[in-house]
């Protein structure tokens, strides 16, 4: 027969618990100790042959280093230098203020162009300045900068090749004509030149034609006072009478002497009345 021995409590109770300490506590693992010899061989293999990767990768980070670096020199070093050159624009505008207020002039201060395009190449170089210049306002700045700037790319758009230019001649005698005649056009003086033998392109007459500021044709006043004698005003009026009624009459006035031509009253007035009134 099998014989079971009790075992005490406390027993069981201290074994679980070093069981569960045992488990609970972390592993510590054990470091052997490498010769001398195994260390230096691993170092030297380490970093006499690396890896590719790592290589590639460890001389990028180089140059970005290197680049970042030196652009932050480069930013230092303009930072310091616009710094002092725009100090030493904003006293040049300020004196050069001083010098045109010290102009005599009595009205209002006069600039010349040497004045407009210091200030402008000043402000196009250091648009900070803008705050500084006084004499003139901030868009008359700016009008000068912009039309400065349509003006060097009208030259530099300007036409290299093309057709040859006409005679001299014939320039001087399309102006000559324009001028003469203020009301003729273009293709009125390319039918006049066509007509003597001169054969060239309506386009180009257009071209050397007389700018002028007022109209080629003429105005309505010019109108009227060359056709006077053949114009005639008419009214068609309505008068009351001291008896409430209602007259109508018809003036006809001719605009060359200021002459009445005929007066007409009615009270009933029809269309047939004032045809008979015109005629």
């Amino acid at each position: 027969m099998r014989t079971e021995t009790a075992l005490p409590v406390s027993f069981f109770g201290e074994g679980l618990s070093e069981g569960c300490a045992t488990l609970a506590r972390p592993r510590v693992r054990e470091k052997r100790a490498i010769p001398i010899e195994r260390a230096i061989w691993m170092l030297s293999c380490r970093y006499s042959k690396p890896r590719p990767r790592d290589g590639a990768r460890a001389s990028v980070v180089l140059q970005r280093a290197m680049s970042a670096f030196l652009t932050r020199i480069v930013l230092v070093l303009r930072s310091a230098l616009n710094t002092r050159a725009s100090r030493e624009a904003e006293i040049l505008v300020l004196r050069h203020q001083l010098m045109v207020l010290n102009r005599k002039s009595r009205t209002r201060v006069r600039l010349r162009n040497i004045d407009r395009l210091t200030l402008v190449w000043l402000y196009r170089a250091f648009p900070s300045l803008l705050n500084a210049i006084t004499v003139v306002k901030h868009e008359t700045v700016l009008g000068w900068h912009r039309r400065g700037f349509r003006a060097y790319w009208n030259w530099k758009s300007r036409r290299h090749g093309g057709r040859p230019r006409i005679d001299r001649e014939l320039r001087d005698l399309i102006r000559q004509m324009s001028r003469d005649n203020p009301l003729w056009g273009a293709p009125r003086i390319h039918g006049e030149l066509l007509m003597l033998g001169i054969e060239f392109a309506e386009s180009t007459v257009g071209r050397y034609m007389i700018r002028t500021r007022h109209p080629p044709s003429q105005g309505w006043k010019t109108f009227l006072r060359n056709q006077t004698i053949g114009i005639a005003s008419i009214d068609l009026f309505v008068v009351r009478t001291i008896s409430f009624k209602l007259l109508y009459g018809l003036v006809i006035l001719r605009h060359a002497r200021r002459k009445l031509v005929r007066i007409g009253v009615t009270t009933n007035p029809t269309a047939e009345w004032i045809a008979g009134q015109l005629t």
